[in-house]
C-alpha cells in the first residue's frame, strides 16, 4: 500500500512487528540494511516465531522471514545488520 508521502505502508503481513524504532538501535546496533533491490530488517512474530530477519522488494507479496533460525517463538535476537554489496551479514544467538 502507497502512503501519502509515496512511501510503501502495511507490507509486513498481520501480526508482524517490525523492531527499528529508535529505542532498539543502540541495543542492537544496525537493524536495517538495503542493497540495490532488498531491505532487510528484524521484525517479530510472537505467535510463530518470535524476532527473526525478515526482507522485502518494497511490497506485500515479497515481504517474507529469510529463516527462523531458532525455531520456536522465542526468535534468534538477530543484531548488526550490515549490507556488504547485494548480500546482509547478521548475528544471531540462539536463546535458552
Amino acid at each position: 500500500e502507497q502512503g501519502v508521502d509515496g512511501t510503501l505502508t502495511n507490507i509486513t503481513p498481520t501480526g508482524v512487528a517490525v523492531t527499528t524504532a529508535e529505542e532498539q538501535r543502540g541495543r542492537r546496533g544496525k537493524n536495517i540494511a538495503v542493497t540495490s533491490q532488498f531491505v532487510f530488517f528484524l521484525a517479530n512474530d510472537s505467535l510463530n516465531s518470535g524476532e527473526e530477519l525478515w526482507v522485502t522488494d518494497g511490497t506485500f507479496a515479497n515481504t517474507r522471514m529469510v529463516k527462523d533460525i531458532n525455531p520456536g517463538t522465542d526468535g534468534s535476537d538477530p543484531k548488526h545488520l550490515c549490507a556488504v554489496g547485494d548480500s546482509v551479514l547478521a548475528t544471531a544467538a540462539h536463546q535458552i
